[in-house]
């Protein structure tokens, strides 16, 4: 769904904090933070083990929508079928 899609698109960009077009572990560590979850570095570990397919040490866009579709069931949002 293009509205699902534009979603996934602005959690990114705003992960995204340094705008490199990746997130990086520093990044998706404050990102928790900022939610209030206080990962342990090897719950970051954890997440990027999953879904840094390429082995970048970073989560690209193509890997960020692999991982919000994977977790599609926690979004209320518009424009999901779950």
């Amino acid at each position: 769904d293009k509205e699902f899609e534009q979603q996934i698109k602005l959690t990114f960009d705003a992960c995204d904090i340094d705008k490199s077009g990746f997130i990086s572990r520093g990044e998706a560590h404050q990102v928790f933070s900022l939610f209030g979850m206080d990962l342990e570095p090897e719950d970051i570990d954890a997440v990027f083990d999953e879904y840094d397919t390429d082995h970048s040490n970073t989560i690209s866009y193509a890997e960020y929508k692999r991982l919000v579709w994977h977790h599609r069931h926690l979004y209320s949002g518009p424009g999901v079928n779950t």
